[in-house]
């Protein structure tokens, strides 16, 4: 790996967890590639791009400057069943499932529009459980809820029974629509918590 996409794994990481974690009161947060971040009120920013000369708000979301979702994943002992919540930028969602329905679409209540998103986000968000020897067995997934507010979506699924080890996460949303998306998963499995990266080149991550 080239010290330029170590630099740019760490601005997206860095980035994205702030947004996440929703701080709002950073003033010229400065990450690299000359992308700077101010974080506003209610979890608003503005990211500054120095090719593009200016600040964009959280709100122009048709020119935000990076391409990343964030997400995390817990096991439920009780249930024994994965929890997924992941929080994508409403344009690259819908982008991305205009080109894959092949038509015009926007994230509403409608069932048409439900339906795509849920096929699109069951092919493309996939856990697997290594069982005896080197085979592994997918674990069946269900998209149950989404939210949509100002400039973001949570989508959130949850799994079929399984055990807490031996599994195998796929991330791969948007990354077919940009070059630069990047996935991140926090994952808390039987006591373990980790952070996986996915992007184009690497959509499967284990634990």
């Amino acid at each position: 790996m080239t010290q330029s996409q170590v630099s740019k794994q760490v601005r997206v990481l860095l980035v994205a967890i702030i947004a996440f974690l929703g701080l709002t009161s950073y003033a010229g947060i400065t990450v690299t590639n000359g992308i700077k971040v101010r974080w506003l009120a209610h979890g608003q920013y503005q990211a500054y791009n120095r090719p593009n000369q200016g600040y964009y708000t959280g709100q122009d979301i048709r020119r935000h400057p990076f391409h990343t979702s964030i997400g995390d994943c817990q096991y439920n002992p009780k249930t024994r069943h994965l929890e997924f919540s992941i929080r994508f930028f409403t344009d690259d969602l819908e982008q991305a499932l205009t080109t894959f329905g092949k038509a015009p679409f926007v994230l509403d209540n409608k069932r048409q529009a439900e339906a795509l998103l849920i096929q699109y986000l069951l092919r493309h968000i996939k856990v697997s459980q290594q069982s005896t020897g080197a085979t592994s067995q997918p674990i069946i997934l269900s998209v149950v809820g989404k939210e949509t507010a100002n400039d973001v979506t949570w989508v959130y699924l949850e799994s079929a029974d399984c055990l807490s080890t031996g599994l195998t996460f796929r991330q791969s949303c948007l990354t077919d629509q940009f070059d630069d998306q990047q996935n991140i998963l926090n994952v808390e499995v039987g006591g373990l918590k980790r952070t996986l990266l996915f992007d184009g080149r690497h959509p499967e991550r284990g634990i």
